[in-house]
């Protein structure tokens, strides 16, 4: 389990309790409650009533949303520091998705009240909630548009641009995404089939764009992907 230091520090990183003052992160930390989760444990399902909102202390957390007829779509992959499960909290109403734990993870959980009271007391929490929620309200719209108006190439292109931007690390030869994606979970990213998505990767190595090797992609030609994610 994180030390109470550690989680403080998490906490002042957070993009939105960064905001908070020393005397609201110690009320935070008091309020609190430390949750473990093992690999591919259901944290919550997407319809379930909300009792508060989660933060990522260690690990990794994958949110993700099922159709009527049982397909799954992986919206986000979230590491430390990270905030979930916000929208639900605010209005009490059912979780827009759910969330399962991709390896073993210690989360933060914060309860409604807390949090609300926390909004309350402090305007510059509120705004850099709504900051958040403006960012995946866009980066939602952005998935339905890909969907409906982008081939398989485009949309592994797009996605695999926006984890290089969270997860790329320099090395020699190019940029490596860092997170252990593999063809299955990026099928489930784009609502595609594992058998495009290999087709696709092949003829983006082909290019000399990227290496996909065991799940981890590096990235050779930055610009060449960025020019295939406008195609």
């Amino acid at each position: 389990m994180p030390a109470a230091e550690d989680l403080r520090s998490v906490i002042t990183k957070n993009v939105i309790f960064g905001a908070l003052g020393s005397g609201e992160v110690d009320r935070l930390l008091a309020a609190a409650t430390l949750r473990a989760y093992e690999k591919d444990q259901q944290i919550f399902q997407q319809g379930d009533l909300a009792d508060g909102l989660y933060l990522v202390a260690t690990g990794r957390v994958g949110i993700r949303t099922l159709s009527e007829e049982g397909s799954e779509i992986f919206l986000n992959i979230l590491e430390g520091g990270a905030v979930f499960g916000e929208i639900a909290a605010i209005d009490g109403g059912a979780r827009t998705a759910g969330a399962i734990a991709m390896e073993r993870s210690d989360l933060l959980f914060v309860d409604r009240r807390t949090f609300h009271g926390l909004m309350l007391a402090s305007p510059a929490l509120c705004v850099s909630l709504l900051t958040l929620m403006c960012e995946r309200l866009r980066w939602t719209s952005s998935i339905i548009e890909d969907a409906h108006f982008r081939d398989v190439r485009t949309r592994l292109a797009r996605r695999l641009h926006k984890l290089l931007g969270e997860y790329g690390v320099e090395q020699e030869g190019g940029m490596r995404i860092k997170l252990k994606v593999t063809q299955e979970m990026l099928a489930r990213m784009l609502g595609a089939t594992r058998e495009s998505v290999n087709k696709e990767l092949m003829a983006l190595q082909r290019a000399g764009i990227l290496t996909y090797s065991r799940g981890y992609v590096t990235v050779h030609d930055g610009e060449g992907l960025r020019r295939t994610t406008e195609e």
